[in-house]
């Protein structure tokens, strides 16, 4: 009797933590995804800010520059 009861336990814990792995997994292909889009963002965002100080205060890069 206690074979029988361990057997299946035993089946639905490996299910559980097989499905657990694979959310894991996913979530860390989303975060991943995420970081990227993040990053992508941050360097646009550092490139608009440089062409907008360039478009509108031409002194500061000419200071730096010259």
């Amino acid at each position: 009797m206690l074979l029988l009861k361990n057997k299946p336990t035993r089946q639905f814990f490996s299910q559980f933590f097989v499905k657990k792995q694979k959310n894991i997994k996913n979530l860390a292909i989303k975060m991943k995804i995420w970081q990227k889009i993040a990053m992508m963002t941050l360097i646009l965002t550092i490139v608009l800010t440089i062409i907008l100080i360039g478009r509108f205060y031409p002194r500061i890069y000419s200071k730096r520059f010259a």
